[in-house]
């Protein structure tokens, strides 16, 4: 894995949003088809021809992870 850098990680009802000083991406809910929590993050697991690992680190997993689970039920 590659470190991109250390950021703020946003939740919409429609998107993941990950921006800090050197990158930033957006991926669409429509495009997840999973999430593994860890300890100390998680991982998105997204609907790619050849999907890169996106892990999240550094916060609450399960907080997000109720996040989500409240999002996807509107």
């Amino acid at each position: 894995m590659e470190k991109v850098g250390v950021g703020s990680l946003v939740i919409t009802n429609k998107h993941f949003f990950f921006h800090c000083p050197t990158a930033s991406s957006k991926i669409p809910f429509t495009k997840i088809i999973g999430v593994s929590p860890y300890s100390d993050g998680l991982e998105v697991h997204k609907e790619e021809a050849k999907p890169k690992r996106t892990v999240f680190q550094g916060f609450d997993p399960w907080f997000v992870m109720n996040v989500i689970s409240q999002l996807s039920n509107l």
